[in-house]
């Protein structure tokens, strides 16, 4: 894992849940922690509490959400001014879809056909069907 420090990840899970996801996939738990200082969301196995990986997404990630299901999770970069879509069973990046401006969080609907995302210099919301 690159030799990062760890620790930190769950201390944000704690101190801020609103920047983690979660998902079920082959019967494992996981949380996701966006690491907004840096260029990836950390992945924790919940039954363990343990990092069982990283997501390299690009430099100031803000936000995530993700469907009831799961399967997707989104995550928005303010860096590349863009929304970032994981597939959960691999954590892999699997789409980039370019936002009209610097993206602030982002929600996702249940069944996960849209995703709305604040832009923070445009007074706007893109919505992502």
């Amino acid at each position: 894992m690159g030799g990062k420090v760890h620790g930190l990840a769950i201390t944000l899970f704690i101190l801020a849940s609103v920047a983690a996801g979660f998902a079920a996939t082959h019967g494992i738990t996981k949380l996701y922690v966006s690491n907004s200082q840096g260029d990836d969301i950390t992945v924790i196995d919940l039954a363990t509490w343990r990092v069982i990986g990283d997501v390299t997404v690009g430099e100031h990630v803000h936000g995530l959400c993700a469907p009831s299901d799961g399967r997707r999770l989104f995550t928005t970069i303010e860096s590349e001014d863009n929304l970032k879509v994981i597939d959960t069973t691999t954590d892999k990046v699997v789409n980039t879809i370019a936002l009209t401006g610097r993206p602030n969080q982002c929600a996702s609907t249940p069944d996960g056909r849209y995703v709305g995302v604040p832009i923070r210099n445009g007074n706007a919301v893109d919505i992502i069907d």
